[in-house]
């Protein structure tokens, strides 16, 4: 299923835009660790040293918080969000981290699962929704019983109203009958 058109602002700006994967935010305020990658952390999700891309991201970067105006690239930018992560390996792209790769596969695995299960619901409800208006148009505006009537369940059925004090002594007098 291909994805959803990018239509917001922030998604097109950000459309394009390569994004080196870290393992966790903390890892870029590791010096150590950077400097083994021959980088430098320059501070929010900046760093240099990479020919490719000066932009990093990590496993739950996220912009709940942020202002519009300060959002990051991330995937995905909102709720509503269509981006999502390609790989890049590039001229002089280093490796991939095998465990991330793996974590994003199975996001997007998940997510396509839900979207066609999404997509599988809102087919189901149009469908009701068209036979709906099939059948008022046909018989009339569709009435719904109430379901609950002083406090006590009664099961909405088409049949006619009966008296509502004589079915359940009724039913009790056939129940004695039948233990009896």
């Amino acid at each position: 299923m291909p994805p959803n058109p990018i239509v917001c602002e922030k998604c097109q700006e950000f459309l394009g835009v390569i994004c080196r994967i870290f393992p966790s935010e903390g890892s870029l305020y590791d010096e150590g660790y950077m400097a083994s990658l021959g980088l430098t952390f320059l501070g929010g999700d900046q760093f240099s040293g990479d020919n490719i891309t000066t932009t990093a991201s990590w496993i739950g970067k996220t912009n709940a918080g942020r202002n519009w105006n300060e959002w990051w690239p991330t995937c995905p930018c909102h709720p509503n969000c269509s981006h999502y992560w390609e790989i890049f390996s590039g001229a002089g792209a280093k490796e991939h981290f095998e465990d991330i790769d793996d974590i994003f596969s199975q996001g997007k695995k998940r997510d396509t699962r839900f979207r066609d299960i999404e997509h599988h619901t809102y087919d189901q409800d149009l469908e009701a929704n068209r036979e709906a208006i099939r059948l008022e148009k046909k018989y009339g505006p569709i009435k719904r019983k109430s379901s609950f009537t002083n406090g006590l369940w009664e099961e909405p059925t088409c049949d006619d109203d009966h008296e509502e004090d004589s079915w359940f002594s009724d039913y009790i007098d056939w129940r004695i009958q039948c233990l009896s």
